[in-house]
């Protein structure tokens, strides 16, 4: 009995000093608290240990850098969308994690304040299709993609609002004597 009194306070007290919060963030609530560390991030060259590109150009020359020549033929060798959509679990996914674009990095506060381009995924997204177009010598067009994406964005979104509007069933007005909950006592 007194080893499972002992452990459950050995518990408790690593419980409550793990809880605590050592980021000096006591009594801001969760969405200050993101901006808080938000606006930490996104000066940052390195985050954990890993290299956060400044800009687009470095974003791409990283990417190059970090790759191999067979993988690069391949992406380069398929149509945008494809290497777009298709490399958005793969290579999406690590870039994504590496480069902290859920918590926020300077190189995404480069790309949402550039071009205005803040969701994770179109993030993404544009660093690939950007990445792609390199390869294939094109221009990067970076001012029109960012401008496609979030109108693209803003577009699903209002598709979104404008389903969740409810259907009106009747306009009838509603007598006080029909408005109790049970009718039985009429």
């Amino acid at each position: 009995m007194r080893y499972l009194l002992f452990s459950f306070f050995i518990f408790v007290c690593v419980g409550a000093v793990t809880a605590q919060d050592t980021t000096g963030n006591t009594g801001l609530t969760e969405a200050e608290r993101y901006e808080h560390n938000y606006r930490i991030r996104i000066k940052k060259a390195y985050i954990d240990g890993i290299y956060i590109p400044r800009d687009v150009e470095d974003a791409i020359e990283v990417l190059i850098d970090a790759s191999d020549d067979e993988g690069l033929n391949k992406m380069k060798s398929v149509p945008e969308e494809v290497a777009a959509n298709g490399l958005r679990w793969g290579l999406g996914k690590w870039i994504a994690v590496r480069w902290g674009f859920d918590e926020g990095s300077r190189i995404t506060h480069y790309i949402k304040t550039h071009y205005g381009v803040s969701h994770p995924k179109d993030i993404t997204e544009f660093i690939i299709r950007a990445l792609h177009r390199r390869l294939n010598n094109r221009p990067l067009q970076l001012k029109e993609m960012g401008e496609f994406m979030v109108k693209r964005r803003n577009e699903a979104r209002l598709r979104r609002l404008s389903k969740k509007k409810s259907e009106v069933i009747s306009r009838r007005k509603v007598r006080p004597e029909e408005r109790t909950s049970d009718k039985s006592t009429k």
